[in-house]
C-alpha cells in the first residue's frame, strides 16, 4: 500500500472514531483516483451471535486483492501474542 494512502486511511479512521461516528456496519471505504482501501472493524472480538456479518464485509473481501489483519487469524489463541498485544495497549508512564 502506498504510504500516503495508508496515512489518509488512518487519518480518516481517527476522525471517524473521534467524532463517535455510527454506521450500519463497521466497513468504511477510502478511495483515491487509483486505489480503494476498505477499513473494517475487528472480526476476532465478535461473538458468535454477531454472525453472519453485514453484506458490506463480504463485498469488501470479494473486491480486495489483499487482506491485512492486525493479528493473523487464530494467533490470539497463543498466550504470548495476547500478552504482547495487551502490553501495547497500555502506556508505560502510568497513564
Amino acid at each position: 500500500m502506498r504510504p500516503h494512502l495508508l496515512r489518509a486511511s488512518l487519518t480518516l479512521l481517527v476522525i471517524l472514531l473521534a467524532a463517535e461516528a455510527r454506521a450500519e456496519s463497521s466497513v468504511w471505504i477510502v478511495t483515491s483516483p487509483t486505489s480503494t482501501v476498505y477499513l473494517a472493524g475487528s472480526y476476532h472480538i465478535l461473538r458468535s451471535s454477531d454472525y453472519p456479518l453485514p453484506p458490506e464485509f463480504e463485498a469488501a473481501y470479494r473486491q480486495s486483492a489483499k487482506i491485512v489483519f492486525e493479528v493473523p487469524p487464530g494467533a490470539m489463541e497463543e498466550p504470548e501474542v495476547r500478552a504482547r498485544l495487551a502490553g501495547m495497549a497500555i502506556y508505560e508512564d502510568t497513564r
